[in-house]
């Protein structure tokens, strides 16, 4: 873990940074915006921002607005002279952890640090590992996560069954300001509804009136795996290293045979099936490749026969994109990955002047 020291003062800094050495903490420096967002571009996901409020080129709110903007969540402290303190307080509702004046630091920062290290070290200890996905439709999702989580809204995440919507509800807890606090997910299908209306909302009458709209604050819809098979093989990869280590295997990939598999069926239980399909196929592989015959894919339904609706326009375009690339430009097998035929993905092809490109 380091310690990102951003003060335009040189004596200051040095000072800040002196009095974490003193306690072994790693240090970097810098004096203005443009460098802390160069350093912290490197920064890894335990790291502290220490920042002065007021820098040549802005203010630390900025580098704060920026860090969140490029889904970088690292723990953010902005110090303070005493008239500041205002600004500083709106800083937190940014998502700045907390602030110091800075006549109070030697005596406040050091045990602050170390509260926020044993609450990074708890939440690993709940936490279960985390995959960004890099799909398109994983990315406006991301975009909505990190709108939402610094606030106190209510979020209503909808999607079919095995499309991660308790891994989206974790996610926002991470980057929450309770992500100190434990995450607790409770399997409401278990309960009978008037039990979870009486422990969730009590039992004062008219406690869940128009309960629906105080849910959906804010509202993330997760998009069915079939939709997004770029993320199909990034998704097996982080599967199959999570199965190695629970497992203590040493199964290094796919083979060509089981890629193909993997993009072609259409997956109706989602990244939930997708997840044990790896997990049996990891614990049953006699090498060190997944082959088709391990995943256990024979007697599914195909993508073929669970085709999803292709849409109008770009989102059409783009699909058929992803598809061809994610199939190395193999048209037999896009098409299978798309659900369609062979014939229908010749026309759309030629339909968006895509027979020359591919």
């Amino acid at each position: 873990m380091k310690v990102f020291v951003i003060e335009d003062n040189p004596v200051y800094n040095d000072y800040v940074c002196n009095l974490l050495k003193k306690d072994s903490f790693d240090t970097m420096s810098a004096y203005n915006l443009a460098t802390a967002k160069k350093l912290l571009a490197k920064s890894e996901v335990d790291d502290i921002v220490v920042a002065d409020l007021r820098l040549p080129d802005g203010e630390s709110i900025e580098l704060l607005r920026w860090m969140r903007a490029n889904d970088k969540q690292q723990v953010f402290i902005v110090m303070t002279n005493y008239g500041e303190v205002h600004t500083a307080v709106e800083s937190m509702k940014l998502g700045s952890k907390d602030y110091i004046q800075k006549q109070l630091l030697e005596d406040k920062l050091i045990p602050l640090i170390r509260t926020l290290q044993k609450e990074h070290e708890k939440r690993l200890q709940w936490n279960i590992p985390i995959f960004v996905r890099q799909g398109e439709a994983y990315q406006k999702i991301k975009k909505r996560v990190r709108l939402v989580a610094t606030t106190r809204m209510s979020v209503l995440i909808l999607g079919e069954n095995g499309t991660g919507k308790e891994h989206i509800a974790q996610h926002i807890h991470q980057q929450s300001k309770l992500a100190d606090k434990p995450f607790v997910a409770v399997d409401c299908g278990a309960l009978s509804p008037s039990l979870i209306q009486s422990a969730f909302f009590g039992h004062v009458k008219g406690a869940f009136t128009d309960l629906l709209y105080r849910l959906q604050e804010y509202v993330i819809t997760m998009p069915p795996l079939r939709n997004c098979p770029e993320d199909i093989m990034p998704l097996a990869e982080f599967f199959r290293e999570m199965a190695n280590r629970e497992l203590e295997r040493k199964v290094k990939g796919f083979a060509a045979s089981a890629r193909n598999a993997l993009l072609a069926h259409a997956w109706p239980g989602n990244v939930r099936e997708l997840k044990q399909k790896i997990q049996t196929a990891v614990l049953q592989s006699e090498g060190d490749m997944i082959t088709e015959a391990d995943l256990e894919l024979d007697n599914e339904p195909s993508a073929t026969s669970a085709c999803f609706t292709l849409k109008s326009g770009d989102e059409e375009r783009g699909r058929i994109l992803r598809a061809l690339k994610q199939a190395a430009g193999n048209k037999k097998m896009a098409a299978k990955i798309l659900g369609i035929g062979r014939t229908t993905l010749y026309n759309k092809l030629v339909e968006y002047g895509l027979n020359e490109e591919n």
